[in-house]
């Protein structure tokens, strides 16, 4: 066990899952707990083979500076991390934040990217990854036109600020509804991901989006029943070589349970 969180007051509480930033350290987010029981982003250093601990890197305090951190985190090439709260900001929508290791005191600053309105931006995302460009892309899983969640992208401006766009507002039924993770790049510049309702089956969707000419076209790959082919798929996907794609869906399965799953091409 790398660390118990035994003082919820302080180190937070509800962890997700971890990330590696380049200098392979340990990074995270915890939904609730901390200073001031919002959520923190934490970091885990390794003082020998059975030895870690925990250092909170931020606490959220709620209101604009959000709260209900959630998502996998990235990183870019100095180091920073970004990452998404559920809630929090000035809409209660969710907000996409920054910080940055200040190297002097040993500690971070926060700065926050974007924050959602709750209506056609979309309302809680859930985590961001960049491209190439230096572009961050993500979901949400409410607001956009219909309030069925929202594939958008933030571009970043010339006087240090950063412009939303929404790539693809889903329609809920054969579309799909309430994506829940990251979406995954493939070599090609199109981005993967999963609804946890709707499509043909009513229980979920793996999707893709292409992008041509500035806008972006959506192709539904698979549409969960719900039975033994699984069904409300939560987490990211992630690609082979061959670009298979490879998921969790939370239920459905030969045990209602959930299963592993591999869409081919």
């Amino acid at each position: 066990m790398l660390d118990g969180f035994a003082d919820p007051g302080l180190q937070g509480s509800d962890p997700g899952g971890l990330a590696f930033d380049n200098a392979g350290r340990l990074y995270g987010t915890a939904g609730g707990g901390g200073q001031f029981a919002d959520g923190v982003t934490f970091l885990l250093g390794q003082v020998s083979v059975f030895n870690w601990y925990e250092i909170v890197a931020h606490a959220f305090a709620g209101g604009n500076d959000g709260d209900n951190p959630g998502g996998p985190l990235t990183f870019d090439a100095s180091g920073n991390i970004y990452g998404t709260t559920m809630d929090g900001g000035p809409h209660s929508a969710g907000i996409v934040y920054k910080l940055m290791p200040n190297h002097s005191s040993f500690g971070w600053s926060e700065t926050i990217l974007y924050e959602f309105t709750g209506s056609s931006d979309g309302s809680q995302p859930n985590g961001v990854i960049f491209d190439t460009a230096g572009n961050l892309f993500g979901t949400t899983s409410g607001g956009g036109s219909t309030g069925e969640g929202t594939v958008f992208e933030l571009t970043p401006n010339s006087d240090g600020g950063w412009s939303e766009s929404v790539l693809h507002s889903f329609a809920g039924g054969s579309d799909g509804a309430a994506p829940q993770s990251q979406v995954t790049f493939d070599t090609g510049g199109n981005l993967y991901g999963t609804t946890l309702r709707g499509g043909s089956g009513g229980a979920g969707t793996a999707f893709q989006l292409t992008p041509s000419g500035g806008q972006w076209s959506e192709t539904v790959l698979y549409s969960f029943c719900g039975g033994s082919d699984g069904g409300s798929p939560y987490g990211e996907v992630i690609l082979d070589n061959a670009g298979n794609l490879y998921g969790t869906a939370s239920a459905g399965g030969a045990y209602g349970s959930g299963v592993a799953f591999e869409i081919s091409r």
